[in-house]
């Protein structure tokens, strides 16, 4: 399969998307008044992780242009279903006629 965007072959993936929050205190009553940091505020402490959010939504993706693939810009294939256990099932357009049944007695 090549990706509809950037025409590379086999390089797919399946990706999910993670959001995390953090957050850095600032230190407002006193400005720094020499050196490079004149004028600024100063931080207090390191940074610290507020939330972690996992998107449960999986997506096909192309990871030479790091592009989100939708199922119909594939050629031949018309549902890709993912399942986080087995893999993915690729569905094609075509449907394949049933092979004729002769019997000759």
């Amino acid at each position: 399969m090549k990706c509809p965007k950037c025409e590379r072959e086999d390089f797919f993936s399946i990706s999910r998307t993670r959001r995390i929050v953090e957050s850095r205190g600032i230190a407002t009553k006193n400005k720094s008044t020499g050196g490079n940091n004149s004028g600024y505020n100063n931080y207090k402490g390191n940074w610290k992780q507020e939330i972690t959010n996992l998107d449960k939504k999986m997506f096909l993706r192309c990871n030479a242009c790091e592009n989100q693939i939708e199922p119909s810009e594939l050629e031949d294939i018309s549902e890709v279903k993912i399942d986080k256990n087995k893999g993915v099932l690729f569905i094609s357009e075509t449907t394949s006629e049933s092979p004729e049944i002769n019997d000759k007695d």
